[in-house]
């Protein structure tokens, strides 16, 4: 450390691990848990090119599709194939008849435009390699008619692989009672 006097870290040093003394005289830094603004910024200062973008990849399946007791009835599984947590995930859903959404599981996730053929619903946020399935319960579904469903996955987060983002379903409705 001989001919070192002080060393002024400029902003916050929460996020400093060690300092090390290179051979050349130099110190370098290390770092913990930056945030990507801030090594983009500091990539900037020293002419690299910035790290990547976080990205990925949604995938949105049916895993059913029934008409139970009155009440056309259908699952999705999102899943978050990346390395990266997928930030503010929606499920927007097309139905080809104007239902009454009835219930929704789980209780976290938010639905607008719930009576109609067009809702939106909001996941949160989706962790890397996990897992949401979602399950809607409508009513208002008329006997003899047939529902189309598509539902589709997407996020504020750069998704480049997006043939796996969504799915249709058909589902008829019976004409008795069941």
């Amino acid at each position: 450390t001989a001919g070192i006097a002080s060393l002024n870290l400029v902003g916050s040093s929460e996020h400093v691990s060690d300092i090390l003394l290179q051979p050349d005289g130099k110190a370098l830094v290390l770092v913990r848990d930056w945030p990507t603004e801030a090594l983009t910024d500091l990539a900037r200062l020293h002419g690299d090119p910035p790290p990547p973008p976080p990205t990925t990849d949604l995938s949105l399946e049916f895993v059913s599709a029934r008409y139970i007791r009155s009440r056309f009835v259908f699952s999705v599984l999102v899943t978050n194939n990346s390395p990266d947590t997928a930030h503010d995930v929606e499920v927007p859903i097309s139905l080809s008849a104007t239902l009454l959404l009835h219930s929704l599981l789980p209780s976290t996730v938010t639905c607008s435009g719930t009576s109609g053929r067009n809702p939106v619903c909001s996941l949160g946020d989706l962790a890397a390699g996990a897992r949401r399935r979602v399950s809607f319960s409508y009513s208002g579904a008329s006997p003899g008619t047939t529902i189309d469903i598509t539902a589709s996955v997407n996020s504020s987060t750069t998704d480049p692989e997006i043939s796996n983002n969504s799915d249709s379903a058909s589902v008829a409705i019976p004409t008795g009672r069941r």
